[in-house]
């Protein structure tokens, strides 16, 4: 499942009429646990910039209550990924950071505990992961795939949080904001979308011996409903005719039509998620471990992974060693025969995972423990 946190804070994003238009926006705030609706009005450079510094300083001004060592950069980083944040929410945020290191024995607060503060925060309390060890590995898996293209090809966004646990009806979701506002999407930017959202039909089919899950359902109704905007009302297609979304009148030819290219146009993303996927096949198993292993990562943890450096819960440079990779293929080499059989008692010849150095929180009861970290250093 793919989430953009929006401005405000949402989980949950739809445009009421026109999905290529700005209108009305109809969201799902979890600070406030109301729906509401509200028209948007552009904002000048000057007043974004104006919002970002003020954020910054009264992240800066929460913090300087409390022992911390969180850096200016980390500051202005958590500052542009919570756009529109409250004054209380900022509050709030820092507030439970305090609270999830008190829970770890400390008396400062880390930019992990910040980190999972705003998650729970911004998403909600979770409603636990997957009941089969099995279960939640497909779930990684399906997720991964989200996070890897998104990592790939959304060069405009930054991913926010990755994770398994469930929350209401959603298995498990990926995030992303927008490094910078912008007005308009541009026909690549919205087939990159579509690449996005299929990602996970490609990946569990490429990655479970052509199976899926039904849990694709959501991102291939958004994809279809994406592709159809774009040739019906974007002359993103062989067409440039403007059509209002409804073919009442028009007959049931035109609307074969209009399928049949929608149809065309799926399969071809489609067919460059699944490229995009084998091309980064070690990417997706390292991001599927580290969900199974933490059950929500970072878009740093997933850049540390990447690039083999520390992240915000993770080491990333566990997943370029070459034992470790082995490690990982052979578990979803397990994974997936458990997956074909389909026995009730298959998963329990999952061999554990490979332990990472990771910190909060705590491994899952059937995975080797990490080492301790290093010792931090204090700041006031």
């Amino acid at each position: 499942f793919l989430s953009q946190v929006a401005a405000p804070l949402s989980i949950f994003r739809q445009l009421d009429e026109n999905p290529l238009g700005r209108a009305r926006v109809k969201e799902s705030n979890p600070l406030s646990f109301r729906s509401e609706s509200r028209n948007f009005v552009d904002q000048p450079d000057s007043r974004r910039a104006a919002l970002l510094e003020g954020r910054i300083k009264t992240f800066e001004g929460y913090l300087k209550k409390v022992r911390h060592e969180v850096t200016p950069d980390q500051i202005e980083r958590l500052a542009t990924m919570s756009p529109r944040l409250s004054g209380a929410a900022v509050k709030d945020i820092v507030n439970e950071a305090l609270i999830a290191a008190m829970r770890r024995g400390r008396d400062f607060v880390s930019w992990s505990d910040i980190i999972e503060a705003r998650v729970f925060k911004m998403h909600g309390v979770p409603d636990g992961t997957a009941s089969t060890q099995l279960e939640q590995y497909e779930t990684a898996v399906h997720e991964a795939c989200h996070a890897v293209a998104t990592y790939r090809l959304r060069k405009r966004d930054s991913i926010d949080v990755a994770t398994i646990e469930k929350r209401g009806s959603v298995g498990g979701f990926v995030s992303w904001v927008p490094v910078e506002e912008r007005d308009f999407s541009w026909k690549s930017e919205m087939e990159n979308d579509v690449i996005c959202a299929v990602a996970s039909l490609a990946g569990e089919r490429l990655f479970f011996g052509n199976d899926n899950s039904q849990g694709v359902g959501g991102d291939l109704a958004a994809s279809t409903m994406m592709v159809t905007a774009m040739l019906n009302r974007a002359g993103m297609g062989d067409t440039i005719a403007s059509r209002s979304g409804s073919f009442d009148g028009h007959g049931p030819k035109r609307m074969n039509d209009s399928d049949e290219k929608v149809e065309k146009y799926l399969q071809v993303l489609y067919q460059r998620a699944v490229a995009l996927l084998k091309d980064n096949e070690w990417f997706v198993l390292a991001i599927a471990h580290a969900l199974v292993s933490r059950r929500t990562i970072t878009g740093d943890d997933i850049t540390a992974i990447e690039q083999g450096k520390m992240g915000v819960t993770l080491d990333g440079a566990w997943y370029h060693n070459a034992i470790n990779r082995d490690a990982l293929h052979r578990f979803h080499q397990t994974a997936q025969e458990a997956h074909n059989a389909m026995l009730p008692h298959a998963l329990l010849t999952l061999p554990p995972l490979p332990p990472v150095g990771l910190l909060p929180p705590p491994p899952p009861s059937w995975s080797v423990p990490p080492p301790p970290p290093p010792p931090a250093r204090v700041s006031r």
